[in-house]
């Protein structure tokens, strides 16, 4: 362990400790005879103990590798320096940038002629980009559609002579106006905001009725002030896509070092005007101090609204799912919608499997539909 492990990797963000359950004096010579120089911890409280590997051939040597974030990567009773260095080195190499996901907030107006433009242009490279590297946001100034903490947040933008169509591109590039060149316009800021790598991770989780957001530390930033932000948006309002419904209440965000991690939660409540399955949650983090968003992430509320098992979509699971699956597999009849309620035994396919899953379910007693 010294010369293989400890000598190979010490001047490395990393750290060899060992852990003996021997009296003092014997612990020191085995130090002084083995020339050991990493730090050998004395366990007076039963720690060794709880380091147990059941099934191992002998107590010594029990040796564990744990990642930056706390995970166990490798345990053995048996010393084996080549999987152990082979280990090491993959969790020091430099992980790949975190691709950025660029936030695009559009604030316009159905009273603005030119905000059509700039509408069908974010539109257009929406469906260019993907959901994965570009998150599009719409909030209305003045008009039907408009609400209050959207426009508090055009204010805080531009606390005076606010103008629509105005895109701010990762809370720091803005685009006022639109002409018949804003698609290029709003492309090359897109690219160019993509390219610049981001130091967090979100991910993204959703249930019928909240929202979690798991956000990483990947890379050393130097804003301060970092917020989470859920944005509620419903598409095809109107005509109108991406448009901004609720923004839900802020949460102070304490990271700062590579590894922090923080989940934030929130529960997702809708207008009986709203049409849930056309609605997605947006999150974000940003910084009150400079405005830049660090990162954004963005999820579809359809997929997850539906019951597994109600096949047939009428909010109850009966026979008539199983008649409905039937005839959807062997007559060719209308599929799930979405597909995935009829994935009842949640191996990402619909098939006779799946058939008797609810069989099984609905007259012998087995497992209910879902993961």
């Amino acid at each position: 362990m010294e010369l293989s492990i400890w000598q190979e990797f010490q001047d490395q963000d990393f750290m060899v400790l060992g852990i003996s359950n021997q009296s003092i004096p014997d612990l020191q010579s085995f130090i002084q005879d083995q020339g050991i120089t990493f730090p050998v911890l004395h366990d007076v409280s039963g720690v060794y103990g709880d380091y147990n590997l059941p099934g191992g051939q002998s107590p010594y040597p029990r040796d564990f590798i744990v990642d930056q974030q706390g995970t166990l990567q490798y345990a053995n009773t048996e010393y084996d320096p080549g999987t152990m260095t082979m280990i090491i080195e993959s969790l020091l190499a430099p992980s790949p940038p975190e691709q950025r996901t660029v936030l695009a907030e559009l604030f316009g107006a159905t009273w603005c002629y030119f905000c059509s433009w700039a509408s069908a242009a974010i539109d257009s490279l929406a469906q260019e980009f993907g959901p994965d590297s570009l998150v599009v946001l719409e909030y209305h100034f003045e008009d039907e559609l408009a609400i209050p903490e959207g426009e508090a947040r055009a204010q805080w933008y531009v606390p005076e002579g606010f103008e629509v169509p105005n895109m701010w591109f990762d809370g720091v590039v803005n685009v006022v106006g639109a002409t018949s060149q804003v698609y290029e316009i709003y492309r090359s800021h897109i690219t160019e905001r993509i390219s610049v790598p981001s130091p967090l991770h979100i991910e993204l989780e959703i249930a019928a009725d909240q929202a979690s957001a798991k956000i990483r530390v990947v890379d050393t930033f130097s804003e301060a002030g970092l917020k989470a932000y859920f944005v509620l948006y419903e598409n095809d309002v109107g005509g109108h896509h991406y448009v901004v419904r609720d923004i839900l209440p802020t949460e102070d965000l304490i990271i700062h070092s590579v590894g922090d991690s923080v989940e934030v939660i929130r529960s997702l409540e809708f207008d009986s005007l709203w049409q849930p399955e056309q609605m997605g949650v947006a999150v974000f983090v940003q910084s009150e101090s400079t405005k830049l968003v660090l990162q954004a992430a963005q999820e579809l509320l359809a997929p997850h609204l539906f019951a597994p098992g109600d096949a047939n979509g009428d909010g109850q699971i009966d026979v008539a799912d199983v008649m409905y699956l039937i005839n959807y597999l062997f007559i060719g009849g209308t599929s799930p919608d979405p597909v995935a309620a009829g994935d009842i035994n949640c191996d990402d396919a619909v098939d006779v499997a799946d058939v008797m899953y609810l069989i099984n379910y609905l007259f012998i007693g087995g497992s209910p539909p879902g993961c």
